[in-house]
């Protein structure tokens, strides 16, 4: 293997590692909203704070070349992991 491409691949191997932490720290916050949601007997779903994030995330990929479809979906997955997570906890 080439050190460029050991170096590239190294990269790669940290910004894996960074999105990993930050789904962590978001689940955290997710985690925080759930309790705070069924303490104050608020539904589980958003569709309207979805909707916004959907369109300024999509957006946002626009402005920095990332497919917008790609973000879309791992936003649902998210979203859909943060919801699943709220019915577990509470």
């Amino acid at each position: 293997m080439s050190d460029e491409l050991a170096k590239l691949r190294a990269e790669l191997d940290k910004l894996d590692t960074e999105m990993v932490e930050l789904l962590s720290r978001r689940f955290e916050v997710t985690k925080k909203v759930g309790a705070l949601k069924a303490r104050e007997k608020m539904a589980t779903k958003d569709p309207k704070r979805e909707e916004e994030m959907f369109t300024r995330l999509t957006q946002f990929a626009t402005e920095l070349n990332v497919p917008p479809r790609l973000v879309g979906d791992i936003l649902r997955l998210i979203l859909d992991e943060s919801v699943n997570q709220h019915r577990i906890n509470n």
